[in-house]
């Protein structure tokens, strides 16, 4: 089973239920692939669906990577 890292931002309501949201590693991997997409020339490499997928792929690599090193601290 992967590490999802637990909830980004848990929510507790008025009656205490607590609603998870999206994963820590969904987080992680937004952020990443937003770092990755501001870099300057990568448009010009996105060709076709599997170079997005690629692009997914090394995102999710970064969070993985992200909640490793904060599981070791």
């Amino acid at each position: 089973m992967i590490n999802d890292g637990g909830p980004a931002f848990p929510i507790k309501d008025f009656d205490g239920d607590i609603y998870l949201g999206m994963s820590s590693r969904d987080y992680f991997a937004a952020k990443a692939m937003q770092a990755i997409l501001g870099m300057q020339g990568i448009q010009l490499l996105i060709k076709d669906h599997e170079s997005m997928n690629r692009i997914a792929r090394a995102s999710y690599g970064w969070a993985d990577a992200m909640l490793k090193a904060r599981d070791e601290q």
